[in-house]
């Protein structure tokens, strides 16, 4: 049991280093069908000072869809209904920013820290051409949507982990997230002065808080016992 900030995250602290740091960086740019071009970026420090050891990154990129789609519905005589065009368009640029902060006060003594927070929002519009059969002559309604999504997740926590003399370990963590989602939709009809004929919100929130202790006992060199 971990925090999302860590769980990629694998720390290796040496006894005896000097102090060190690294960067590491990926840039990219994406050309998409419509022939817009969008950038990327992927950056992370890591080091260590003495008995402190760090991680920094922060992430983004670029998800942009278009879609065509169309669907066609008949009468039970299996005549005509009516027919709709739409095209979707889904403008991303989720990021994504992370650390991992280790101290080690004893080499019986280990303390870390995480955090990771990550913003996904996907703005959607999508226009349709609805043509109804039924009208003599055939008739067409033109309706457009704007779809706000809005997804928001964080979460914090941390570890202290102690070593008796006699091998014996003890380990306290917390995590605290949250996760909020809110899809809004909204429809106008084009050929109405853009009047507005439907409104549908969803939100949703998600979030846990843990505490959580455990002592493990050596029993031999091939046995432990763990509760908490």
């Amino acid at each position: 049991l971990d925090v999302r900030g860590g769980n990629q995250v694998i720390n290796i602290v040496l006894t005896k280093s000097e102090s060190r740091s690294s960067v590491a960086y990926e840039i990219s740019t994406d050309q998409f069908h419509d022939g817009e071009v969008k950038p990327g970026a992927r950056i992370s420090l890591s080091g260590q000072q003495g008995a402190f050891d760090y991680l920094l990154s922060a992430e983004t990129s670029t998800l942009w869809e278009y879609r065509k789609g169309f669907e066609t519905s008949i009468l039970a005589d299996g005549s005509s209904n009516d027919m709709i065009n739409r095209g979707q368009t889904t403008d991303q640029q989720p990021l994504t920013l992370s650390t991992n902060l280790g101290y080690q006060f004893s080499n019986n003594d280990l303390v870390h820290f995480n955090a990771q927070i990550n913003q996904s929002d996907a703005p959607v519009d999508e226009r349709r051409r609805i043509t109804t059969f039924l009208d003599s002559p055939p008739s067409v309604n033109l309706q457009f949507d704007d779809i706000g999504s809005e997804s928001d997740f964080w979460e914090t926590g941390g570890d202290y982990e102690h070593t008796f003399a006699n091998g014996n370990r003890w380990k306290s963590l917390f995590i605290i997230n949250r996760k909020e989602d809110d899809h809004l939709r909204e429809r106008f009809d084009v050929d109405n002065n853009s009047s507005k004929d439907l409104y549908l919100e969803n939100f949703n929130r998600y979030q846990e808080r843990i505490l959580r202790s455990s002592y493990s006992i050596n029993l031999s060199q091939t046995q432990d016992f763990e509760f908490g």
